[in-house]
């Protein structure tokens, strides 16, 4: 790309001159290279260069989608997908010209294009988010794509790429998704139980077919979203039928044969803890013995352990202490090892050390007499992990832990120092948590904090002086 900056001002009002050229073939190929150069038009062709560059790019686009040949449909809308999502929020002005298009797009396309065109929906509801939610941009995209998507049959190939669309959709509309969110959760439900209901007749019966069971995957991705678009109001929606998603969630979290479902099945758990907890406790021995084997300290299937840790996390937050003492030791004899071990992948290796923090702060007796085993890696780990509310929680659960037990972060004190600076935006209540901490680790140090702290690069040292008041 370097190499060819200089010459993009002239090229690519070129290539979108070829947008209209006689050739279909040509008119294909202008799109997929123009597309190449988004994300210079967008960022890096200059300040206040957008109308110049971007706008004619994305107008070019638009009006090519509707080609009447086939391949030029697909170039263009392929085009158009990896252009919104190079440009992100910088999609929100033209939300309207956008989403014209696209709908006009659905009476055009066929089979094959309308698969790229749920992906080009989808990526749109990711760029702009919640800018999306307005009535008006509502009452243009959801008639069409809902009534599509209950139209389907479920074994229809689109399921796929359209649930995805959908799910996107829900994540960007929050509560306004409600009008929707039943009929939407209620087939969900139908289509993972009977999916795994003729799963398990194949098993039993050579003479029954293997169901897709990525049927089930986007099922269960979709009511994830819809339950984090709905919050705490979504709790009505999984009370109905006496809790059964909760039931097949427990089937997906230990089918064995496609780990991909389990993937789903603990996102999809950590997201009800958040939101839905009441209705999780009275099974929660049942989930936690599910739960806690998945946790594999040789991370065989990295995305399932991994949501399966996060999950953890989550549960703890909203179980508390009492409820899950039983399971403390349990989880660190698989955690610590996960965390300590240097070839885990950094994601794994950051939910591993939030979820041990925030067993810290639900249980701090039980975790912090292992503070020493394992303080330097977890700050190690999240030093470099962006400031955010799971983060917040699980340096909440360490300090929490420091209180209980100082002398387990003696050791790993100088990467607890560097960790804390590493903070930019920490909120009032979490500053103040590092206050004190650093205080009472003086205090208590006495005559020989100035010699821990000497030990320190004398700019670190300084910015723990003003930062902390230490």
């Amino acid at each position: 790309m370097t190499g060819m900056q200089p010459h993009l001002p002239s090229l690519l009002p070129y290539l979108i001159q070829w947008f209209k050229h006689e050739k279909a073939l040509v008119r294909s190929i202008a799109c997929w290279s123009a597309s190449r150069y988004g994300k210079w038009a967008i960022y890096e062709s200059g300040p206040n260069m957008l109308a110049v560059y971007f706008e004619p790019l994305l107008a070019g686009l638009l009006e090519t989608m509707m080609d009447k040949n086939k391949r030029v449909q697909e170039a263009a809308c392929s085009a158009f997908a990896t252009l919104e999502e190079e440009a992100g929020p910088y999609m929100v002005p033209y939300i309207q010209p956008v989403l014209e298009t696209l709908m006009r797009a659905f009476s055009l396309y066929q089979r094959k294009n309308l698969i790229i065109l749920y992906d080009a929906v989808g990526t749109l509801a990711e760029a702009v988010g919640s800018e999306l939610n307005r009535p008006h941009f509502i009452q243009m995209l959801m008639p069409e794509v809902i009534d599509r998507w209950e139209d389907l049959p479920t074994d229809d190939h689109h399921m796929f790429p359209l649930s995805e669309c959908l799910s996107a959709i829900a994540l960007a509309l929050g509560t306004s998704f409600a009008p929707y969110a039943q009929t939407a959760y209620e087939r969900c439900v139908q289509i993972v139980g009977e999916t795994l209901q003729i799963c398990q007749l194949s098993h039993n019966d050579s003479g029954v077919e293997m169901p897709d069971m990525d049927l089930v995957i986007v099922a269960l991705d979709f009511i994830s979203a819809i339950v984090q678009a709905l919050g705490d109001n979504s709790q009505p929606l999984i009370a109905n039928h006496n809790g059964v998603v909760l039931q097949l969630i427990g089937l997906c979290m230990i089918f064995e044969s496609v780990p991909e479902v389990r993937q789903s099945a603990f996102a999809l758990l950590g997201d009800l803890a958040m939101h839905c907890f009441p209705l999780l406790l009275p099974q929660l021995e049942g989930i936690m013995q599910q739960l806690i084997p998945q946790i594999d300290r040789n991370f065989m299937h990295i995305n399932v352990c991994n949501n399966a840790t996060w999950s953890v996390g989550e549960i703890a937050l909203q179980a508390g202490q009492e409820s899950m003492k039983t399971y403390i030791n349990p989880l660190l004899e698989r955690l610590v090892p996960m965390l300590n071990n240097p070839n885990t992948p950094l994601t794994l290796a950051e939910n591993a050390a939030i979820t041990i923090g925030r067993l810290g702060v639900v249980c701090p007796a039980m975790v912090a007499p292992n503070l020493e085993v394992f303080a330097e890696r977890w700050c190690m780990v999240l030093s470099s992990v962006k400031d955010n509310d799971e983060k917040s929680s699980a340096f909440q659960g360490m300090m929490t832990m420091i209180g209980t037990n100082p002398q387990g972060i003696s050791k790993a004190f100088l990467y607890f120092c560097q960790a804390a600076l590493n903070w930019q935006t920490p909120d009032t209540y979490l500053m103040n948590m590092f206050v004190q901490t650093f205080a009472g680790l003086k205090q208590l140090a006495g005559d020989e904090w100035e010699a821990s702290m000497s030990m320190l690069d004398p700019q670190v040292r300084q910015l723990i002086k003003d930062r902390f008041n230490a």
